[in-house]
């Protein structure tokens, strides 16, 4: 007798527990936790040769998604269901006990070409993300994601729990893993993108209202600043040479004897400048010390500068900035080769 693709099934729903392998997916029919509630599961040989798994959808979120047959092999291989529950829920999003309204006509056989047909033909249930049947509100949207991102996180660190990778097909596997925690990523963040829009281009409105009045009072009072700046500087100048003024003269008499024997106190230092008070806020000025770099070798030469995470960083990017430029690794530095998943 020839073998047929659902032996492998049959035995499981008979009890046998046949091995199961990674990477080693066998048609049929499963049952599949998403988000912590049972969805229906088939798995079977497409017209054009190729293996296809389909999976239900939940609650609002009623679609029905097609993913990789190896990805989803060791979730649903261990929860074989039977093919008329499988169709029941397919045709309804309800196990046959729960569909008490309508009993589904008894399938025929399964078969290696006939039984995942209708499967295949029947098609989801209801819309898909960004199609044009409907928009589904965001918190559907956002439910339904984070079930499924669930469902992904929780079965990659349980696979990584239990397994090694010591073969190329649990490398094949979790390659594929990973791309679909991308992709789904992906869809989580264009959703997220989306749900924000609205509000993004909300503010980006009232920006607009307000830039122009807003941008008028900056320019206002950044001319007023400059003005009152200006006079500041002209009065310190003034300031200034009335004080040089007054220390040559005062260096004039001494020479000539003319000062009296007990020179007058030194004057206090006069009050800084400051402007407005009045009637509003007075607009202060203060001195800040810093320093500039005026040779860098002798700069670099202190221990605290050489060991400053900060300087290092800013030293390693200017160096690989050359060696991308140059392909000549630069003196004092050495090539080193990181490896980074595509």
């Amino acid at each position: 007798m020839t073998a047929s693709r659902y032996d492998h099934w049959r035995a499981n729903l008979a009890g046998q527990k046949p091995p199961i392998h990674a990477g080693d997916p066998q048609c049929g029919y499963y049952r599949y936790m998403l988000g912590g509630v049972a969805v229906a599961a088939a798995i079977w040989i497409a017209g054009d040769g190729s293996m296809v798994c389909r999976i239900g959808g939940v609650g609002n979120d009623c679609r029905d998604c097609f993913y990789s047959p190896t990805e989803k092999w060791v979730q649903l291989a261990r929860h074989p269901i039977s093919e008329d529950a499988a169709r029941v829920w397919f045709e309804t999003g309800k196990w046959p006990h729960e569909a008490a309204a309508a009993t589904p006509e008894p399938s025929a056989p399964v078969n290696e070409e006939a039984a995942p047909a209708p499967l295949e033909a029947q098609g989801p249930r209801d819309a898909v993300f960004g199609d044009n049947s409907g928009a589904k509100p965001t918190d559907d949207i956002f439910d339904a994601i984070s079930r499924e991102a669930t469902v992904e996180i929780e079965h990659t660190t349980e696979w990584l729990e239990r397994t090694k990778i010591e073969t190329q097909a649990q490398a094949d596997f979790a390659g594929d893993k990973i791309d679909t925690l991308r992709k789904l990523w992906k869809k989580a963040d264009e959703a997220r993108a989306a749900e924000k829009a609205p509000h993004l281009q909300a503010g980006r409105d009232v920006d607009d209202k307000w830039r122009a009045t807003l941008a008028a009072l900056d320019q206002a009072s950044a001319a007023l600043k400059a003005a009152a700046i200006a006079w500041k500087q002209a009065e310190d100048a003034k300031r200034e040479r009335a004080r040089k003024e007054a220390e040559a003269a005062r260096a004039e008499a001494a020479a000539k004897g003319e000062l009296p024997i007990e020179a007058p106190p030194e004057l206090p230092p006069p009050e800084p400048i400051r402007i407005g008070g009045t009637s509003g806020k007075r607009i202060g000025f203060r001195k800040v010390e810093q320093v500039r770099i005026t040779d860098i070798g002798k700069a670099f030469r202190h221990q605290a500068v050489r060991s400053d995470p900060r300087v290092v960083a800013a030293i390693e990017a200017a160096l690989n900035d050359l060696f991308k430029a140059s392909k000549k690794v630069p003196a004092g530095s050495e090539k080193y080769v990181i490896e980074r998943a595509a």
